[in-house]
């Protein structure tokens, strides 16, 4: 009991100094979002009859949904970042465990390793779904380890169950989600029975039909929200190896979507895997330089941890990290770097750092986290959500129709998210126009329950 509520302490103690005091240090605004009219539009889903936003899962907003009954939609964001937060922090304070094994120290290198993370830190104040998503994706690479740990019934269900979340919250959970399928059926095949087939696939079955609900016919695909060739020809338009087909049909999502959709989707994928940015990337976009620093640092610790764990053959946690690996090393490819990004793929190293230094001291554990914990806020950036030199660039290339939306003050977001696609134009307009409609009548009777913003300069006025 003793070593439980120290353990607690520890991990309450070391959130709460990075989502609160650390915070201002940080980040130029108090709070921030992206995309926060999809958000509305899916949480106003529960309550009327019309489908989630388009890129988004109905099943991702449900803790969202709950906390909005008792607080505004703004609070519940907010309590929802911080509830995912803290939970991410148990997880990987459980998988540390594996590895330290004493539970006072696998709870301070869990917080120093939390307070020494940026990306992670973002994600007790990120109004978004990253919050809920990197949670079920870490919760399903963990289920995914104590699987391979020991292959019994209960874990071939944890893993049933921790997939099907993967899956449900997020388009995202093809990939994250799909690789921990695979690598479970591998294993199921080397362990096979029928208590051990059945824990497996019962909760991935039932998901199936909670995905109906979650996402919707025209719910954009992971392949599709992910696809960047179209951006990158805005920067170079006359390289042939950025001319690669969008799908036409909708893709493959969890609960819709059948064999031939699955192998478009993958063939999408590996289409755009191995494109390299243009040339003119980092002179196009001058803003990326500083957050390239911050890439830079963590990527020659990620090659420095990796190589190491290799060494010390720790497959066992290194098999569930593959897919945070991937995500990783394609960061300072991406067309905006953003923290959010960060996010999602900097939670490998929660594990990465504490097998490199499980057979240091505990003194020797203390120092280097510590000097990585003050090295990595040097090299940080202030995160913010400037988009403007993005969105003049994407102003040359879209449709008209498109630069009218992006030239509205109120409710239309910010048009990098605007593809030249017809059909997603015409959606996403629909979208806005019906919000924008019932937040100006609700604003009418109640202006605590209509949160969103979209002006950079409101936000910029009202940031801490």
């Amino acid at each position: 009991m003793k070593a439980t509520f120290s353990v607690v302490t520890i991990l309450v103690v070391c959130f709460c100094v990075g989502v609160f005091p650390l915070w201002n240090h940080i980040f130029a605004l108090s709070y921030f979002e992206t995309d926060f009219i999809d958000y509305c539009v899916t949480l106003e889903s529960f309550s009327l009859e019309h489908d989630p936003g388009f890129r988004r899962s109905r099943f991702g907003m449900i803790v969202v949904y709950l906390l909005s009954l008792v607080t505004d939609v703004l609070g519940a964001f907010t309590w929802n970042a911080l509830i995912c937060t803290f939970f991410l922090l148990v997880v990987f304070y459980q998988w540390i465990l594996s590895i330290e094994k004493q539970k006072e120290q696998a709870a301070i290198i869990t917080g120093l390793l939390f307070l020494s993370l940026p990306p992670i830190i973002a994600l007790g104040r990120n109004l978004t779904y990253y919050p809920t998503t990197v949670l079920a994706f870490a919760f399903s690479a963990f289920a995914l380890m104590k699987l391979l740990h020991k292959p019994n019934r209960n874990h071939f269900l944890l893993v049933g169950i921790a997939i099907s979340l993967s899956l449900l919250v997020d388009p995202r959970g093809f990939f994250f989600g799909g690789y921990c399928l695979y690598v479970s059926l591998v294993v199921l095949v080397l362990h096979v029975s029928w208590y051990n087939t059945i824990s497996m696939f019962l909760p991935l079955f039932l998901s199936w039909f909670v995905g109906w609900w979650a996402y919707c016919p025209d719910t954009y695909s992971f392949a599709n929200q992910v696809f960047t060739p179209d951006l990158f020809r805005v920067v170079d338009t006359t390289s042939i190896q950025y001319h690669v087909g969008i799908l036409e049909d909708r893709g493959f999502v969890w609960g819709y979507g059948s064999i031939e959709n699955f192998i478009q989707e993958i063939s999408l994928l590996l289409d755009q895997a191995f494109l390299a940015p243009p040339e003119s990337f980092e002179t196009t976009f001058p803003h990326r330089r500083e957050y390239s620093i911050f890439y830079s640092f963590w990527f020659y610790i990620f090659v420095g941890t990796f190589t190491l764990a290799v060494y010390q053959k720790a497959w066992f946690h290194l098999i569930p990290l593959v897919p945070f690996f991937v995500v990783f090393l394609q960061q300072n490819s991406v067309l905006e770097p953003h923290i959010r990004f960060f996010s999602q793929s900097m939670v490998a190293f929660f594990i990465l750092l504490p097998l490199t230094i499980k057979k240091f001291s505990f003194p020797k554990k203390m120092g280097i986290l510590i000097l990585l914990l003050f090295s990595s806020h040097y090299c940080n950036p202030k995160w913010s959500l400037e988009r403007s030199s993005v969105n003049n660039l994407l102003s040359q290339s879209l449709k008209k129709e498109a630069k009218d939306l992006i030239q509205m003050r109120s409710g239309t977001g910010f048009g990098v998210h605007l593809k030249a696609k017809e059909i997603l134009g015409q959606r996403e307009s629909r979208l806005r126009k019906g919000w924008k409609q019932r937040c100006i009548s609700i604003l009418e009777t109640n202006d605590s329950i209509v949160p969103f913003y979209t002006d950079m300069e409101w936000e910029k006025k009202n940031a801490r």
